[in-house]
């Protein structure tokens, strides 16, 4: 079975998502954090959008932990900063919980600076 342009496109915003450290003078990461915590919440410094920012987050998941699915999400503020909490699972009833700091999305959406 041959991969269409679609594929390839997923396979390179994937690609993106697992880069490593910017050198000098080129853009930082797509994503910072591994999630575990609300203090090592992933971070996408480059979604431009609320909606960017969804969409990084399930492609994120997707790379990270291939065989999960979304079980449940919440919205939750801690310290002046707002997180999606992500609870996933795969088919054998393995779960955990990851955290997205999506703090920059909901100023934008505020039109706060």
């Amino acid at each position: 079975m041959r991969a269409g342009p679609a594929r390839y496109c997923w396979i390179v915003i994937v690609a993106g998502l697992l880069q490593g450290p910017a050198r000098a003078g080129e853009p930082g990461p797509v994503s910072e954090g591994d999630g575990r915590s609300t203090e090592h919440a992933v971070r996408f410094p480059r979604a431009g959008s609320g909606a960017d920012g969804i969409i990084m987050q399930d492609i994120w998941i997707r790379a990270h932990y291939p065989g999960y699915r979304v079980a449940g999400q919440w919205l939750i503020a801690q310290d002046g900063r707002f997180y999606d909490s992500i609870t996933i699972v795969n088919d054998t009833g393995d779960s955990m919980t990851l955290y997205f700091d999506v703090t920059d999305w909901w100023r934008k959406r505020a039109g706060a600076p």
